[in-house]
């Protein structure tokens, strides 16, 4: 009875991220970087080769950001300028799935 309640918790709690928006609004003129460094670095750590995701060619980061996804909050404040500067960087510091 107590392990199926913590994997009842444990399981919305991971689910969680998907239906919260979290509040971070770039400064004026923040770059991708300086963007990536204080709203996602928390949560995303590159590997060994530096690299921070493995995308798909069909992969649309802007839509990832701005809505979430499963473990990820929304990020609804970063748009415009500063979500192509994030985009770009993000870009540049993956590797593409074959």
């Amino acid at each position: 009875m107590k392990y199926s309640l913590l994997l009842t918790v444990g399981a919305a709690s991971l689910l969680a991220g998907c239906s919260k928006n979290d509040d971070f609004t770039p400064a004026v003129g923040m770059d991708g970087e300086a963007i990536f460094r204080a709203a996602c670095i928390e949560c995303h750590q590159p590997d060994d080769e530096g690299y921070y995701f493995e995308l798909s060619r069909t992969a649309d980061i802007g839509k990832t950001v701005r809505g979430g996804g499963l473990m990820m909050p929304a990020f609804p404040n970063i748009q415009g300028e500063a979500l192509r500067s994030l985009t770009d960087y993000v870009m540049a510091h993956s590797r593409m799935a074959e």
